[in-house]
């Protein structure tokens, strides 16, 4: 297997949407690929573990983690919810967005949840400061359940993003990464507002092990195109660590 499993992350925003899932997934069936739901807490509250895991194993797929935002409605009994979901699929991680204000006493019953069901949570800050923040909490606990996913677009280049990746590498599983010409998205592998190649070639180097999610924040973009930027990224990351071998 791949040290760096590439990801197409899927919007999934609503209760509606879930029902809609299986038919995007079926697109790609068979072929082994990693997804990242994207979602929010009350969508995923609403839903049975069933009705989120089912269509991964229907079509021969993997789910690799459980994102949304933190909300102050959080609370541990509903975490503990999300957290069985994230138990019955392949990646056992769930990444929170945003988490730069959550309190600690929340930490501490995200932590307890999370060792409880063996599952990994990755704590997704949006810019340096948050990042600081979050990373010296991560810190005060042990046991390597929670972690940090950094986003490239929340960057104003490669460059920056590798910078700030540096200090952070180390408790880093998730990596979303995108691209965009004039405002557009753009191939993942041309560069253009991000220098993506590069960015893989830095991964390698420093040994990254994790996710590679590949998801278009800030414009949606259609899921056969993502699919088959998806395709590419694995052949390009296969290609480079056969080199390296």
């Amino acid at each position: 297997m791949l040290r760096i499993i590439p990801v197409a992350g899927l919007a999934v925003t609503s209760n509606a949407g879930f029902e809609e899932l299986a038919r995007r997934l079926s697109t790609i069936e068979n072929t082994g690929a990693w997804v990242q739901v994207v979602s929010s807490w009350d969508v995923l509250l609403d839903e049975g573990v069933g009705e989120v895991v089912d269509a991964f194993y229907d079509y021969n797929l993997n789910l690799a983690s459980l994102k949304f935002e933190y909300t102050s409605g959080f609370n541990a009994d509903g975490f503990e919810k999300i957290a069985l979901i994230a138990d019955e699929s392949a990646g056992r991680t769930v990444i929170i967005a945003k988490p730069g204000w959550i309190p600690e006493e929340d930490f501490e019953q995200i932590y307890d949840v999370a060792a409880t069901y063996k599952v990994k949570v990755l704590l997704e800050p949006s810019s340096m400061e948050e990042c600081k923040r979050v990373y010296d909490l991560i810190k005060r606990f042990i046991g390597g359940v929670l972690g940090l996913s950094l986003t490239e677009e929340d960057y104003p280049s490669t460059e920056y993003f590798t910078g700030v990746l540096k200090n952070y590498l180390q408790i880093t599983k998730n990596l979303n990464i995108s691209n965009y010409e004039n405002g557009r998205p753009a191939p993942l592998l041309i560069p253009s507002d991000y220098n993506n190649p590069k960015l893989l070639r830095f991964l390698l180097k420093q040994n990254f092990e994790g996710f590679l999610t590949l998801f278009y924040g800030k414009s949606s973009v259609d899921d056969l195109w993502l699919f088959k930027q998806l395709l590419t990224i694995r052949e390009h990351l296969a290609s480079l660590e056969e080199k390296e071998d």
